[in-house]
């Protein structure tokens, strides 16, 4: 499983544990802000190939990409972006229990999971006669290679490092926002995210 738990309110400041105990609203609601802002941010630092500021290593060029994609029959883009359409699956969760509140930033599917994993791991793929033809037909030899390495392109570690400081901070923030107008602004129930 790849996520990463980004705040637990169990070591919080005196004033956070209290407005934890006095506006239960409002922190679940500031929670939840930081959740969407880490979100947000990581999918932001997959865009730029740099999560956390430490840059992926390089990918296939473009039109060599591109030219496999026409061999498979797909339509080749102009651009790829980093990690593809895996960016749109980086979701965040808010838990409640007892003696603890927590947000949790990580990969929405179970397929994400075990792609992130290999993506955020980097891999090795065996190269087939069938793979050797592909490449082939796309003007790309793999003669004498054996396999592919895939290098390993970090995503969440990175982030946690730049995000988890920041928590508390946010979080007194948006409840000081919340006090200044009376209360967390309204807002339209949105779809709730199981992060796996």
């Amino acid at each position: 499983m790849m996520n990463v738990d980004l705040l637990l309110i169990d070591g919080a400041t005196p004033w956070l544990e209290y407005m934890a105990t006095t506006k239960p609203d409002w922190m679940r609601k500031a929670l939840k802000s930081f959740g969407w802002y880490s979100q947000q941010q990581i999918k932001a630092g997959i865009r730029k190939g740099a999560p956390g500021g430490r840059e992926y290593a390089e990918f296939m060029p473009p039109d060599m990409r591109a030219r496999l994609e026409a061999v498979f029959g797909n339509r080749p883009n102009k651009r790829y972006g980093p990690l593809g359409k895996l960016v749109n699956a980086v979701a965040y969760e808010y838990e409640y229990d007892a003696c603890k509140e927590i947000v949790r930033v990580g990969w929405l599917s179970g397929s994400a999971v075990r792609l992130g994993e290999k993506i955020e791991q980097g891999y090795s793929k065996a190269v087939t006669d069938k793979m050797r033809r592909y490449f082939w037909a796309a003007g790309i030899s793999l003669s004498g290679k054996s396999e592919i390495n895939v290098a390993a392109r970090r995503t969440f570690g990175p982030m946690q490092a730049i995000l988890a400081p920041k928590a508390a901070a946010y979080i007194e923030d948006k409840i000081l926002e919340y006090a200044k107008a009376g209360s967390p602004p309204a807002r339209k129930k949105t779809k709730k995210y199981r992060v796996r």
